[in-house]
């Protein structure tokens, strides 16, 4: 019994894995939440999200190849950092330390720091 529920927990948590990016963006009072879970994405606001319980502002798909991080199939909800409701956007990732992430634009460079959860 406790080797199927190591298993189920292994592969549970396997699934859910998802690196979070907290936008630092000056003093903002409710910044943006990158989300990345396998190949999809999901964008949090506390402030802006329609559901207070799971703020999602946007959510889609993303691939990362050759220095870039490209969003695409996206539905917005409300506006957030990727700006314009076109079905896809593509940002330079800027050399940066393990912990953070550069995505450079077409007019501005977005700086994130990786969140980690409490465990």
């Amino acid at each position: 019994m406790m080797k199927i529920l190591a298993i189920t927990t292994v592969l549970f948590t396997a699934t859910t894995y998802a690196e979070m990016w907290v936008l630092v963006d000056g003093d903002a009072e409710c910044p943006d939440v990158l989300e990345i879970n396998e190949a999809n994405y999901v964008i949090l606001n506390d402030c802006y999200g329609f559901d207070p319980k799971n703020p999602i502002i946007e959510s889609g798909s993303f691939d990362s190849e050759d220095g870039y991080l490209s969003f695409s199939q996206r539905k917005v909800e409300q506006p957030s950092f990727l700006k314009g409701n076109s079905k896809s956007k593509k940002f330079r990732i800027l050399k940066s330390p393990s912990d953070e992430l550069h995505l450079q634009g077409e007019s501005r460079v977005f700086n994130f720091r990786q969140h980690y959860a409490s465990k």
